[in-house]
């Protein structure tokens, strides 16, 4: 029977397409139901992210009326065709390829195993001038990127004393543990991370240094700990404090230790850079640290400083630019946030990108501002608990306002679109199921239009 059809799934904020599915009946409208029992992170992320702000995911029909080896084949080039996000390849929120997949198939196709357009042609006629509509744009998973991952595209795995075990290929990482922030982490920073009771490193090492005396060897295979052993839960701060790079102690990742000093049952480390600049001054007790850590850049600037008790943040953490300009202002207690802190962006230039100044210690729960890379102002948004609340305000390249939202509720209420100047405004309202109810606009000054 020719039940089944391909759709996709959409942004209506951009109109962007971020997922691409097969199914049959209302299929397309599951998406939406059980976001905290979804595997897929970031298209439950993403349709929650659509939700809070006053919209529903929308949908389209791609092709329907079609028999399942159709739809899975529709499918499966149109996800190859436009790329995922999660390998780097494209726009995509899925994880899969799509298709008719068996349980050990590869995460990652070639184009030899996508249709030629004669083969369509001769097989597939029906889904031809569908097919024009979506032409490729994404581009090949290229690995973990670093400057000597070989073709298999492995991940070099160690124990905790800094034995290497084997390479694994990124495939049957997959396969076997599913689709973890490790490997989207390890693309991002030079740091070896510590999961599943191994140590996982995009760069081959010879040996790591031995993490033994940090206490992890009976840590559960079942829970995920950092560098300095402590157990991390899969709660909202769970990306924070594993990936963080802020939470691993250089120190104990370097090869070499230049000086150590050991004391009773204290040890201080510090180590120079080639040039004779501090790089960075820590203190452990039986095995946790205790004081004030520092870390310098080459230049002998300060990085970061950070006040630990116990083995956890106590007190203040500072992060800078090379330039000495404040990045981060934090303040913990017994290893949590507490309180107010300060985040910054900058552009390569050096000049400030963004500002969050949180009122307490929820994530983006306060001012949010954005500037332009000549220091105008961009944009200000008043979030609270990481959502836009109460007043959004934008601003053109020349600084001047040229739209204002009001939120009440976490929902849209009214919107001015003054993008032609105050006296040529738009004026929209919005009633509680976030559906336009009233429309005023203005030109030069005069209202024009008034639409209830």
């Amino acid at each position: 029977m020719n039940e089944y059809y391909v759709y996709a799934l959409i942004d209506p904020r951009d109109k962007s397409i971020f997922y691409i599915g097969k199914g049959k009946g209302k299929r397309y409208l599951d998406h939406e139901k059980n976001l905290k029992q979804e595997k897929n992170l970031d298209k439950a992320q993403l349709i929650k992210e659509i939700l809070e702000s006053g919209n529903n995911p929308a949908y389209k029909i791609i092709a329907e009326n079609l028999d399942e080896e159709s739809a899975f084949l529709l499918e499966k080039i149109l996800v190859f065709r436009l790329g995922r996000k999660v390998f780097n390849e494209g726009i995509l929120s899925n994880l899969t390829p799509g298709g008719s997949r068996t349980k050990d198939a590869s995460y990652f196709l070639n184009e030899s195993e996508i249709p030629s357009d004669l083969f369509l042609e001769k097989n597939f006629p029906h889904l031809v001038e569908t097919l024009k509509s979506y032409p490729a744009q994404s581009k090949p998973f290229a690995g973990i990127p670093n400057f000597e991952n070989p073709l298999n595209k492995p991940i070099y795995v160690y124990d905790y004393t800094g034995q290497k075990i084997i390479p694994f290929n990124i495939n049957d990482f997959i396969l076997l543990y599913g689709f973890e922030d490790l490997i989207k982490q390890l693309a991002k920073t030079t740091i070896p991370i510590y999961a599943f009771s191994r140590i996982w490193s995009k760069y081959n090492y010879d040996k790591l240094p031995d993490y033994s005396f940090l206490k992890i060897a009976d840590i559960s295979d079942i829970g995920k700990i950092d560098l300095r052993g402590k157990p991390i839960d899969f709660g909202e701060e769970f990306r924070e404090l594993l990936f963080d790079m802020q939470y691993f102690d250089e120190i104990i990742l370097e090869s070499k230790v230049l000086d150590c000093v050991r004391t009773n049952d204290s040890i201080s480390y510090s180590e120079n850079y080639i040039n004779g600049n501090r790089k960075i001054e820590l203190n452990i007790k039986d095995g946790k640290l205790n004081g004030v850590k520092k870390y310098f850049y080459d230049n002998g600037i300060l990085k970061y400083d950070i006040e630990y008790s116990n083995g956890k943040r106590n007190g203040k953490f500072n992060l800078y630019t090379e330039t000495g300009e404040i990045i981060k202002s934090e303040n913990y207690r017994d290893g949590r946030k507490q309180g107010q802190y300060l985040h910054r962006r900058f552009y390569a230039n050096g000049n400030i990108q963004s500002e969050i100044k949180s009122s307490n210690n929820s994530f983006y729960s306060g001012i949010h501002k954005e500037w332009y890379n000549n220091n105008i102002l961009k944009e200000e948004i008043d979030y609270d608990k990481g959502v836009a609340n109460k007043i959004v305000k934008s601003y053109n390249k020349k600084g001047e306002l040229s739209k204002t939202k009001w939120y009440i509720d976490y929902k849209l209420k009214k919107e001015i679109d003054s993008s032609k100047g105050h006296k040529n405004r738009i004026v929209k309202s919005y009633n509680k199921k976030g559906v336009i109810s009233k429309t005023q606009v203005w030109v030069d000054g005069k209202k024009q239009m008034n639409n209830d």
